[in-house]
């Protein structure tokens, strides 16, 4: 297995935490609750700037394991605000950019680890062998 944590994303809080694994033959990707937390630590206060920044994150992610949005088979949400989960609803299509949706999964939950954080998503990307 391969642990995928790009410089470009802030560092997991813990030695032990990684963004994703690359499992089996590096085709399947399992990737970590990401939040909109910048490489400096800072968060934005805007519901719109933080799923922004999750998908960027996201985007980054799948780019250090050669895979692209594409790739993605699973993709969970998680929702603190109605504004949240709109802006997420908007900005989905422009990350997918045409490519077919993954099954996903959005939960309303009344919190996350930071009280400032609006939005999380995890995932799974899968690259089938001959398919670059």
């Amino acid at each position: 297995m391969q642990t995928i944590n790009p410089a470009v994303v802030f560092k997991p809080t813990s030695a032990d935490l990684n963004w994703a694994i690359k499992a089996g033959a590096g085709e399947t990707l399992y990737i970590s609750g990401l939040v909109a937390i910048e490489p400096d630590g800072s968060i934005p206060a805007d519901e719109a700037d933080q799923v922004a920044l999750v998908l960027i994150n996201l985007r980054h992610v799948l780019a250090e394991a050669g895979m692209d949005p594409s790739h993605l088979v699973k993709m969970n949400s998680y929702f603190v605000t109605d504004e949240a989960y709109a802006e997420f609803g908007r900005q989905r299509a422009v990350f997918l950019d045409g490519v077919k949706s993954p099954a996903s999964t959005g939960v309303f939950v009344s919190k996350l680890v930071m009280p400032e954080l609006k939005i999380e998503i995890d995932a799974v990307a899968v690259r089938e062998f001959g398919h670059e």
